[in-house]
């Protein structure tokens, strides 16, 4: 196990993405998508190999809480945070930080969301094991990991990769310094940056200090580091929980890469290859689950009949297709979705034509 380490799960949001299986009150990170298993079980399975289970924080919403307890039957109370209201990562990681920071003062974090799935879990503990060796030597340093990119995807983050900072002989692989983030680029940008070697997908998995963090969101965001150093004041009193209620009423939604990473100095990107997932759209599960030999992918009993490239999702029924290609299907108990596989990032529209309409009750 790692010393002086913990981590801190994001587990927020509701997936829009991937509706009509994740709704406000079921988000993205509880579906069960690989091994019968929720991506936040599966998340904190992973960190449970590297880090001590009492070491884990759970940063959720409020209203979220009892699902999170019911995934996770084991995690101490005390380690599943609560949000009043999203506001996007860095205050997120905020609140996690200053938790931290109070419990040890001098412990690192590894930061990482709720809902990516990862094929090599072992791999992915050596790069936890080598960051901590790294911020042991350099405590200022902000680290992320770098997914080597696979294609020219335009709905990733990237990072450039510049000067080789060393190699990590613990995980065998190379840290660099970052040259630039570049969010979401357009298709030739992305096709460029595939061929250029140089850029490595955004992870969104995070390790630093916990006391760096916060040194970082008072240099770059000083609204919310002095909105933190408030709560700090409060932290293991009767009246921290309205007091957190007050100042999330008056934080901005920002992102720790666009308020911090992006800004900052010292920031470093491990490359490696773990089989990362980023489950975006109900295409990417094309990536995950079984394909047969017409392309189709499914975690149900699909019958395809002259149809190929199928995506497919059940949980309790077989789903047919008949002469289709490059479509999406998913049935949930009170509503079905078909869409072509090119538009599954359009499924986010869906949520918004309901509240529109008034039908609250399926978002």
């Amino acid at each position: 196990m790692t010393q002086q380490m913990f981590g801190v799960i994001m587990a927020g949001g509701s997936g829009t993405r991937l509706w009509p299986q994740s709704r406000a009150s079921r988000p993205k990170y509880l579906l069960r998508l690989k091994d019968n298993k929720t991506m936040l079980q599966l998340t904190y399975e992973r960190l449970g190999g590297v880090i001590d289970a009492q070491r884990i924080l759970v940063v959720t919403l409020a209203d979220q809480r009892p699902e999170v307890e019911k995934a996770l039957p084991f995690l101490p109370l005390q380690n599943i945070i609560c949000e009043p209201a999203p506001r996007n990562t860095a205050p997120c990681i905020g609140l996690a930080a200053i938790i931290v920071a109070n419990r040890l003062p001098h412990a690192s974090m590894a930061v990482l969301p709720a809902d990516h799935l990862v094929g090599d879990d072992q791999r992915f503990r050596d790069v936890v094991r080598a960051a901590s060796e790294l911020l042991a030597e350099k405590p200022e340093a902000l680290i992320t990991i770098g997914i080597p990119p696979k294609r020219p995807a335009t709905g990733y983050g990237y990072i450039e990769k510049a000067r080789k900072y060393r190699h990590l002989a613990r995980c065998g692989l190379d840290c660099f310094e970052v040259g630039k983030f570049v969010e979401k680029p357009s298709k030739r940008r992305a096709s460029q940056m595939l061929a250029s070697k140089s850029f490595v997908w955004n992870s969104g998995v995070f390790f630093w200090k916990a006391t760096t963090i916060l040194a970082k969101i008072n240099a770059l965001l000083p609204r919310l580091g002095k909105t933190l150093e408030e709560l700090a004041e409060y932290l293991d009193t009767p009246q921290f929980a309205h007091k957190l209620a007050l100042a999330y009423d008056r934080i901005e939604p920002i992102s720790i890469d666009y308020g911090v990473m992006q800004k900052a100095d010292t920031v470093l990107v491990i490359e490696a290859d773990l089989s990362w997932k980023d489950i975006g759209s109900w295409a990417t599960l094309e990536e995950v689950w079984p394909r047969d030999e017409a392309g189709c992918a499914s975690n149900c009993e699909l019958v395809a009949v002259d149809s190929h490239n199928v995506v497919a999702f059940s949980d309790r029924r077989l789903v047919a297709v008949v002469g289709l290609d490059d479509i999406v299907v998913v049935d949930s108990d009170d509503a079905v979705l078909v869409c072509r596989k090119d538009c599954a990032e359009q499924v986010r529209k869906v949520p918004e034509e309901l509240k529109k309409r008034g039908l609250t009750e399926l978002l």
